[in-house]
């Protein structure tokens, strides 16, 4: 693996993001090789021999809020409920803000003690210490199982991770991240960026590398049932992440709080990740019939990650109700 981590450039200063428009597609200039449209940097969370700093989430459902155009830099959580500090199997949040120009070395070092404790992580943890702490929260969730927790100690505060999904075990054991479990915590940090900055409570679902199911509960499987999107790329190699769309959120009359995969029919724009098309057209199902084990975007297969959203989080336009995704000029149906 290169000595060289690149992440691409953040630019928004807030968690919240513009209003949606419609984003690059593969013939409006993305690259023969890649996801990603946006300029590559050495800055911004992960970086150099760094991990990637994000987070993401985990068994089953969680919530997402990670910022669009800061995707590559931040963190996420993950498994079991992460709202309001409650934790239960599955049920999670997340939340992301702007990146920070660092290298942690995470990526070759391994995402264990021995891997923190080295000057390089130091110098790249404390030049923002809330930021890094939120970082290693998500990153930790999306890479150690749920039994797992990885702690740290610098200049006289402790900080604890607890694990969720257990995407990379063997990051997690000491090794330099491999290209496979790249691709899934790339697709799960995808899956929890947030266009409008806000907390929303997602299912996430998808083959581990080992080729088990992230576990879904009957619970989980019932009460979210939205086709969003599927997201697959690799941000440790430079090939970005992309959004491949369900006919779900390319209903007309629909809007979601997430604003990544579409509003009103309309692809939503969160760069540096791009729309790629959609997922049955670029995705291939597993042995469970409804799972997407990968998806290929320019010749090139990456592990896969769905998302799937409850029916409070999917706004129709004509339920008689404004929601703040609508307008008079949108939704003049419920918006008067």
């Amino acid at each position: 693996m290169s000595n060289r981590i690149h992440v691409y450039a953040v630019v928004a200063a807030t968690v919240l993001l513009a209003a949606c428009a419609p984003a690059n597609t593969p013939e409006d200039g993305m690259p023969a090789q890649g996801l990603i449209t946006a300029a590559a940097t050495d800055s911004n969370g992960i970086m150099t021999n760094g991990i990637m700093t994000n987070g993401i989430m985990t068994n089953g459902i969680m919530t997402n809020g990670i910022m669009t155009n800061g995707i590559m830099t931040n963190g996420i959580m993950t498994n079991g409920i992460m709202t309001n500090g409650i934790m239960t199997n599955g049920i999670m949040t997340n939340g992301l803000a702007p990146g920070y120009e660092g290298t942690n070395g995470l990526a070759a070092n391994g995402l264990t003690p021995e891997g923190l404790d080295t000057d390089t992580f130091h110098g790249w943890f404390v030049q923002n210490t809330s930021y890094s702490d939120m970082v290693m929260r998500y990153v930790v969730k999306c890479a150690l199982p749920l039994d797992a927790t990885l702690s740290y100690e610098t200049d006289g505060a402790s900080y604890a991770w607890p694990g969720g999904l257990g995407l990379a075990p063997r990051w997690a054991a000491g090794e330099a991240i491999g290209a496979d479990e790249q691709e899934l915590v790339s697709a799960c940090l995808a899956a929890h960026t947030n266009g409008l900055g806000r907390h929303v409570t997602i299912s996430v679902r998808g083959y581990k590398a080992d080729g088990t199911t992230i576990e879904v509960t009957p619970e989980e499987d019932a009460g979210w049932r939205f086709h969003e999107a599927c997201f697959m790329g690799n941000l440790f190699d430079g090939a970005g992440v992309g959004i491949g769309l369900e006919p779900d959120s390319l209903q007309s009359d629909v809007t979601t709080p997430r604003g990544c995969a579409a509003e009103f029919g309309i692809p939503g724009d969160c760069s540096p990740m791009v729309h790629v098309g959609m997922c049955s057209d670029l995705c291939t199902l597993g042995e469970d019939g409804k799972t997407y084990t990968s998806c290929t975007v320019n010749g090139r297969a990456y592990r896969a990650i769905q998302v799937f959203l409850q029916d409070p989080d999917v706004y129709r336009c004509g339920d008689g109700t404004c929601q703040f995704t609508e307008s008079a000029d949108t939704c003049p149906a419920d918006c008067q």
